[in-house]
């Protein structure tokens, strides 16, 4: 028997058991390599989490501040249709408003324009201004004499605003240098169209008038809304051949519409055309 042998150690029985301590220093090394992986995935998937619930809480958000909803029908305007503006605070906008003269061609929507600045007006030296009321001239050519509590408002290539801010009474003017053959049936062809887009319209007066030498004219007037707003709408033709198309229109509230009759006389009768 040899040394070994003798001192009771065996070699095999030695490397079996260095081969036992291999693998098991083998698989804790592995385990532990599964316990990091495990720990780092976990803590992606906890901030992977944490982002999605965050994207989710900004939906709301952006839902509640999209658009605002359009505006009132004022915003829609259009060259030949002006939008008119709510008689008060509270009262019911109407719908746009008929063609500006007994020229104008058929409405149609475009996008809505900020008034230019209003040009100065300037005072005419013709006869007598009453007490509380103003002589305007404007660039065009055409000049009225105004109750003071009427003060610009807007302005735009043919058209003329003016407004009341305590009752929001307004005024327009407008023209055109291209006048139809007819102011009645002008406004005839506008009112399905005003019809269709106020509520409680109710015509009062659709008819061919003489307004002083111009016999081309039309008075329509009509309420609707809620306050009620009461209009009137005077088209006319001058010259000889035709040579302007205008329009004064009133949009008063209806409380108001009798206590301002002597104001819309004075424009009615004051009102004169470019040359």
């Amino acid at each position: 028997m040899g040394a070994t042998q003798a001192a009771g150690a065996d070699p095999r029985k030695g490397r079996r058991r260095l081969a036992v301590v291999t693998v098991v220093l083998v698989l804790l090394l592995i385990a532990g390599i599964v316990a990091v992986v495990q720990a780092v995935g976990g803590g992606s998937g906890g901030a992977k989490g944490q982002s999605t619930h965050s994207a989710g809480a900004t939906s709301p958000v952006a839902a509640t501040t999209g658009a605002t909803p359009s505006q009132t029908p004022t915003a829609a305007v259009t060259a030949s249709a002006p939008a008119p503006a709510e008689p008060s605070a509270t009262t019911e906008s109407s719908a746009p408003a008929p063609p500006p003269t007994a020229a104008a061609q058929a409405p149609t929507t475009a996008t809505a324009q900020t008034p230019t600045t209003e040009p100065a007006p300037t005072q005419t030296t013709g006869g007598a201004v009453p007490a509380g009321y103003h002589a305007y001239q404007d660039p065009s050519g055409f000049s009225v004499t105004l109750p003071d509590w009427l003060q610009p408002a807007g302005s735009d290539s043919n058209r003329r605003i003016f407004k009341n801010p305590a009752d929001g009474s307004q005024l327009r003017i407008e023209w055109t240098t291209s006048p139809g053959a007819s102011a009645l049936a002008d406004w005839q062809d506008s009112e399905p169209n005003v019809r269709g887009q106020v509520t409680n319209y109710q015509r009062l007066n659709l008819a061919a008038i003489t307004y002083r030498q111009w016999s081309n004219a039309a008075d329509w007037e009509w309420t609707n809304g809620t306050p009620k707003s009461h209009s009137l709408n005077r088209g006319f033709v001058t010259g000889n051949p035709a040579k302007y198309g205008y329009s004064i229109y009133w949009i008063v509230p209806d409380a108001q519409w009798a206590a301002q009759a002597s104001a819309r006389e004075v424009v009615f009768d004051s009102f004169q055309p470019a040359p």
